[in-house]
């Protein structure tokens, strides 16, 4: 929105290399919720490797995305449209 004040298009216009962006916004709420979730599990799972702080939280960082992402389409996909389509008001 602000390169588009910059150039001083007239309209905003969505180009493909912004597409994954919107679509992670789009996501964030299910990937905010979810990713609580997996981190307990994720990081169990890896204690038993011998690997200082920060090469642990990458790990952990990339699992943990990895494994959240997808579930995070699936509830975006499957339950957050199905549920916000609009009601049909009821015909009298």
């Amino acid at each position: 929105m602000l390169w588009s004040l910059v150039t001083q298009e007239k309209t905003i216009s969505y180009k493909n290399w912004l597409f994954p962006i919107i679509y992670l916004g789009k996501i964030s709420y299910p990937l905010y919720l979810l990713h609580q979730i997996f981190i307990p599990y994720i990081r169990s799972a890896l204690a038993s490797l011998q690997l200082n702080n920060f090469a642990m939280f990458m790990l952990l960082f990339f699992l943990v995305l990895a494994v959240v992402i997808p579930i995070s389409v699936l509830f975006h996909q499957f339950l957050e449209l199905l549920l916000r389509k609009p009601n049909t008001k009821p015909q009298t």
